[in-house]
């Protein structure tokens, strides 16, 4: 079977959840082919195109990694159980891509929000093909342990001169909740995971958590 156009990388701690995200997947891909590489602490499931890395919760980042370590697609997309897609969202994504191979691409997020830190964007929900990726030192650093890793990513695209930018037509719809699941992530992680990021690029300017 030849490799999938995009591996979609979704790690995920909200098992009441994580169907509605999986579901939306396969009309925001329309034509272009992909897979879904779950890594979690249940499961696994016996649905269509997707793997499963069964493992113990050690932070989002590690299990995203552990997810790229699995893919076989050309492109990445991070992606989470919180979030649906809208219809043919991946496919935009990726056309955009094939089109625009040294951008960071990110879906339009309903409701919207001001990603950014030291006034640049980052990318919530980061698409590229893996070799950008590796060009960036990998999809998140393990230096970190959650939410800090993703607007990292951000700054070190804008430190090797890649453009950050948001997809207008590819939506994703994400309510930033605070639940039981993320308030147990930021009580073990957030903390440390601030003083590392701001160790590394405080040198950008003044830090305002986003």
């Amino acid at each position: 079977m030849a490799d999938p156009a995009i591996s979609v990388l979704l790690p995920s701690v909200r098992p009441g959840l994580l169907e509605r995200a999986y579901a939306s997947l396969e009309g925001a891909a329309c034509d272009v082919s992909y897979e879904v590489v779950i890594v979690a602490d249940f499961g696994p499931k016996d649905w269509p195109r997707c793997r499963w890395v069964v493992r113990d919760r050690r932070g989002s980042v590690d299990a995203v990694n552990r997810a790229c370590q699995e893919a076989r697609g050309e492109y990445w997309f991070l992606f989470n159980d919180e979030s649906v897609l809208e219809s043919v969202a991946l496919e935009i994504l990726y056309h955009e891509a094939v089109a625009t191979p040294d951008q960071l691409l990110t879906p339009l997020h309903l409701p919207r929000y001001a990603f950014s830190y030291y006034g640049l964007p980052f990318p919530a929900f980061p698409f590229a093909h893996r070799d950008l990726f590796a060009r960036l030192g990998g999809v998140l650093d393990p230096i970190y342990k959650a939410f800090y890793a993703d607007p990292d990513l951000g700054m070190r695209a804008h430190a090797h001169g890649v453009p950050v930018v948001v997809a207008e037509r590819a939506v994703i719809h994400h309510h930033n909740g605070q639940d039981d699941a993320k308030l147990q992530n930021m009580r073990r992680y957030f903390l440390a995971d601030r003083v590392a990021f701001r160790e590394r690029w405080d040198h950008l300017g003044e830090f305002r958590d986003c």
